[in-house]
């Protein structure tokens, strides 16, 4: 039998094991953690003074002090001081002082583009293709200025949406 789990090496239950509560505290101390995560910051480099007992950062790439060597990981703070924890692709936490959420791919953190391929709002796919350009309203012999202001606005907003492109 393994003696740790697969995805974040977390210490398992062995047959025969004295004193079983203190592996499996320190199991769920760290799905705890680590569940619905969310970060104070990616931005520190090393451990906020004054920090409290419980929270989370992202150790940014440039590591100093207890942090060091730590790039990329999640550092975790709780009654027992500093743990840390080799974030696996795919993972996600809401970064609090930016106020977006980071996905780990390829141990790094991304917040500004997602690794996604569309968009689905109520089931139905949006966003999927690449857009297509369209001209904005011009020519014809009769204008009606009103009208042509509203597409041009239309037309603005939805370039500005990423659903269509400059022609």
């Amino acid at each position: 039998m393994a003696e740790v789990s697969a995805r974040y090496a977390f210490a398992l239950l062995q047959s025969g094991q004295a004193q079983k509560e203190i592996t499996h505290n320190s199991a769920i101390a760290a799905i705890d953690a680590l569940l619905h995560l969310a970060v104070e910051s990616r931005t520190l480099a090393a451990p906020p003074a004054g920090a409290t007992s419980p929270a989370s950062w992202i150790v940014c790439s440039v590591a100093t002090g207890a942090w060091s060597g730590r790039a990329g990981q999640i550092a975790i703070l709780d009654a027992g001081g500093w743990s840390f924890v080799v974030p696996r692709d795919g993972c996600l936490a809401y970064v609090r002082d930016e106020g977006v959420y980071a996905v780990c791919v390829g141990g790094v953190w991304n917040g500004a583009a997602w690794p996604v391929r569309a968009l689905s709002v109520n089931g139905r796919t949006m966003l999927a293709v690449t857009p297509i350009a369209l001209a904005g309203a011009a020519g014809g012999t009769i204008i009606d200025t009103e009208a042509r202001a509203e597409l041009a606005a239309l037309t603005s907003a939805m370039r500005a949406m990423g659903l269509v492109a400059v022609a």
